[in-house]
């Protein structure tokens, strides 16, 4: 790729469709006074907490099994 003044051209497409997705997202926040004014931002929460919750779940699925194995190698009583 050619470069352009110390920038290639994947960088400055890049560039240009950040730009754009700004666009659109300022389009639609307009558009819908609902939509948060940082959507970029609000996706980059929703990412996170569905990170820490998954996370949490996977916490909690490990303990599990780790009870459920305790149980089978215990030594049975009765």
């Amino acid at each position: 790729m050619a470069a352009v003044g110390g920038v290639t051209e994947e960088q400055m497409n890049d560039g240009v469709l950040a730009d754009m997705m700004a666009e659109l997202d300022a389009e639609l926040a307009r558009a819908e006074a609902s939509l948060p004014e940082h959507p970029e931002q609000t996706r980059q929460t929703e990412v996170m907490r569905a990170l820490a919750l998954g996370l949490g779940n996977f916490e909690r699925m490990r303990a599990h099994d780790v009870h459920l194995l305790a149980a089978r190698l215990s030594p049975r009583l009765g």
